[in-house]
C-alpha cells in the first residue's frame, strides 16, 4: 500500500511541477516580450533626444539622413504652397482682367444693339406709313376716276338738276385731286426715310457681329487661360500630397529604425538623464525576468530529481487505466448496440 501511495503522490507531484513550469515559459516569453517593447521604446527616445553614442553611430546616421530628408521635403511643400498661391492669385488677376475685357465689349455692345433696335422700330413705322398712304393713294385715285366718270356721265343727261349734280362732282373732283397732289407730296419723303433706315441698319448688324465675335472669342480665351492655371495648380497641389506621403513614408521608416536601435542603446548606455527612467524599466523587467528563470530552473532541477521509477509506475497506471476505460466502453457500446439488433429483428418478425 505504501509503494501504491508513493507511486501517486509522485506522480501528481510530477505533474504539479511539470504544469507550473508550462505557466513560467509563457510568464518569461510575455516578459521578454514587454522588455523587447521597452527597450524599442528606449530606441525610440534616445533618437528624439538626439542622445548619440559610438555604439549604434551607424543606426543614428540613417536617422538622421531620414530626418534631414524629412525636413527638405517639409521645406519643398512650403514653396509649393507658396507657389499654388501665387498661381490662385494669378488666376484671379487673369479671371478679372477678361472680366474687365467682356464687361468692356458688353458696354461697346449695348448701344449698338440699342441703337439698332431703334432704327429697326422707326424703320417699321416709316414702311407702315407709306403703306398706308400708298394705300389711302390708291383709294383717293379710284375715286377721283369714279367721280369723273360719272361727271362724264352727267352731258348725256337733260335732268332739271344736272348742273348742280355737274358742279357738285366738279367740286369733288377738285378736292379729290388736291388731296392726291398732297399724297403724291409725302411719298418721295415717306420712300427716301424707309430707304435710308434700310441702309444705316447693316453697319450697325455687321458691328453687333462683330462684337459678338470678340466676345466669344474673349470667352474661350478666358477659359483656356484659367485652364492653364487650374492644371498648374492641379500639379503643385499633387507635387506636395506626394511630398507629405513621402515624410509620413519616412516617419514610418524612422520608427522602425529607432525601434530597431534600441538593444544598442541599451547595451551601450549612454549616460543621459532622458533616458534613465526607460533604463531602470529594463532593468526591473529583466529583474522580474530572471527570478522566473530561477523559479523554472529550481523546478526542472526538481523534476529532474524526482524518484523517476515512480513517476513511470504512475504514468503506467494512469495509461493502463485510461485503456481500460476505453476497453470497458468500447464492449458497452457493442453489447448495446448487439441488442438494438436483435430488438429490430424480433420487431420485424
Amino acid at each position: 500500500m505504501s509503494v501504491v501511495r508513493k507511486t501517486v503522490d509522485a506522480g501528481v507531484e510530477q505533474t504539479r511541477r511539470r504544469m507550473q513550469m508550462r505557466r513560467l515559459r509563457r510568464d518569461v516569453e510575455h516578459k521578454g516580450k514587454e522588455i523587447a517593447a521597452v527597450v524599442a521604446r528606449l530606441g525610440q527616445q534616445a533618437w528624439e533626444r538626439r542622445v548619440e553614442a559610438p555604439a549604434y553611430a551607424q543606426e543614428y546616421a540613417q536617422l538622421v539622413a531620414r530626418s534631414e530628408r524629412q525636413e527638405m521635403l517639409r521645406r519643398q511643400i512650403a514653396d509649393l504652397e507658396r507657389e499654388v498661391d501665387s498661381e490662385l492669385a494669378a488666376r484671379a488677376t487673369t479671371d478679372a482682367e477678361w472680366a474687365a475685357r467682356l464687361e468692356a465689349l458688353a458696354a461697346e455692345w449695348d448701344p449698338v444693339a440699342e441703337e439698332l433696335a431703334s432704327l429697326e422700330a422707326a424703320g417699321k413705322s416709316a414702311a407702315e406709313r407709306l403703306r398706308v398712304a400708298e394705300r389711302e393713294l390708291a383709294r383717293t385715285q379710284k375715286d377721283h376716276q369714279t367721280a369723273q366718270s360719272r361727271l362724264a356721265e352727267l352731258d348725256h343727261l337733260t335732268a332739271v338738276d344736272v348742273e348742280q349734280r355737274r358742279t357738285r362732282f366738279r367740286s369733288q373732283i377738285a378736292g379729290l385731286e388736291q388731296a392726291i397732289a398732297a399724297l403724291e407730296a409725302q411719298l418721295p419723303d415717306l420712300r427716301r426715310a424707309v430707304e435710308e433706315n434700310a441702309a444705316a441698319r447693316p453697319p450697325l448688324q455687321i458691328r453687333l457681329a462683330e462684337l459678338d465675335e470678340q466676345a466669344t472669342r474673349a470667352r474661350a480665351q478666358k477659359g483656356a487661360a484659367l485652364a492653364a492655371h487650374e492644371v498648374r495648380i492641379a500639379d503643385l497641389r499633387a507635387s506636395a500630397k506626394e511630398a507629405t506621403a513621402q515624410i509620413a513614408a519616412l516617419a514610418d521608416e524612422i520608427a522602425q529604425l529607432s525601434a530597431a536601435m534600441g538593444p544598442a542603446v541599451d547595451e551601450a548606455r549612454p549616460d543621459a538623464e532622458a533616458l534613465r527612467a526607460a533604463y531602470a524599466a529594463v532593468d526591473a523587467l529583466e529583474s522580474e525576468r530572471i527570478a522566473l528563470l530561477a523559479q523554472l530552473a529550481d523546478l526542472k532541477a526538481e523534476c529532474e530529481a524526482a524518484d523517476i521509477t515512480a513517476v513511470r509506475r504512475f504514468y503506467v497506471v494512469v495509461i493502463g487505466l485510461v485503456v481500460l476505460v476505453v476497453l470497458v466502453l468500447a464492449c458497452l457500446a457493442t453489447t448495446c448496440l448487439t441488442g438494438w439488433v436483435f430488438v429490430g429483428a424480433a420487431a420485424g418478425v
